[in-house]
């Protein structure tokens, strides 16, 4: 059975709702790595010449990615911003394009994370990171949407979490579903054993199904899994697909899997 835990960091959390409460205890020992990444921040232009980003926007999601990182010391920088002029990679259409944005423009040493208007084929989701990338830093990156950066800006510690080697809560791609009774949490769902089983299906209707209209934050889907058991996934976490206003932070165990993502990759930083 999966245990609950709670993270509270202070002020930041009067902004989360009450009901996204599957967060990291601070009283539970975590590892301490005392390491800030510095960030290239690549923005191309739109068709019209002008940047849809500004530094100042850039730096408030990174403000509050550090909140999030700071149980295992780590923290973020904004060491450049590189602007591109080609406006096709403001919308990148396929895969191929996101190869070819990384080939011209990423940097050695650096967290390369680009920032388009938009992303076709990532419709249900603010991003794209390849996932593990902190593994292999001159070949991966991040993408972020610009709308989402100034409109959910917790989306940025989401793509990050991934570039860590974090799954969606509700991912199924791997072992198939997760049982609400976590007796599976191992092998399938997100892997992570202290993140209950989230049945959310990107691109369903969220609001009314998912969530309460009146309380936005509020599960109320009815849906069982195949133990005929109820889900009560967390809201909170941040690796959901929930609102952004709803996300408070990471469990216990993804500071865990993020350590053990960059004690691989150590080498390379």
């Amino acid at each position: 059975m999966k245990i609950k835990t709670i993270l509270i960091f202070g002020g930041i959390l009067l902004s989360c709702n009450m009901w996204g409460q599957q967060l990291h205890n601070r009283d539970k020992a975590l590892p301490c790595f005392e390491k800030t990444f510095s960030i290239l921040a690549h923005v191309p232009k739109d068709t019209f010449g002008e940047l849809t980003i500004n530094e100042a926007q850039i730096q408030a999601a990174i403000d509050t990615m550090n909140v999030y990182f700071s149980p295992i010391c780590m923290r973020f920088e904004l060491c450049e911003i590189n602007v591109i002029d080609n406006f096709q990679y403001a919308i990148p259409r396929n895969t191929n394009e996101w190869t070819q944005m990384k080939v011209k423009y990423q940097q050695n040493n650096r967290i390369n994370v680009f920032f388009p208007l938009d992303i076709p084929w990532v419709p249900f989701d603010c991003g794209y990171s390849d996932l593990s990338g902190l593994e292999f830093p001159q070949r991966d990156g991040i993408m972020v949407k610009s709308p989402c950066i100034i409109n959910r800006p917790k989306s940025f510690s989401h793509e990050m979490g991934h570039y860590f080697g974090l799954l969606d809560t509700h991912e199924e791609m791997l072992g198939g579903r997760e049982a609400v009774d976590g007796s599976n949490c191992e092998t399938a769902g997100d892997l992570i054993c202290d993140t209950p089983a989230d049945p959310y299906v990107p691109g369903d209707t969220l609001i009314g199904k998912y969530l309460s209209e009146e309380f936005l934050c509020r599960f109320i889907f009815t849906g069982r899994d195949r133990n005929s058991q109820y889900y009560v996934p967390d809201v909170g976490n941040m690796m959901t697909l929930y609102p952004d206003t709803c996300r408070c932070g990471f469990t216990q165990q993804q500071y865990l899997k993020m350590g053990e993502v960059y004690r691989g990759a150590e080498g390379s930083w």
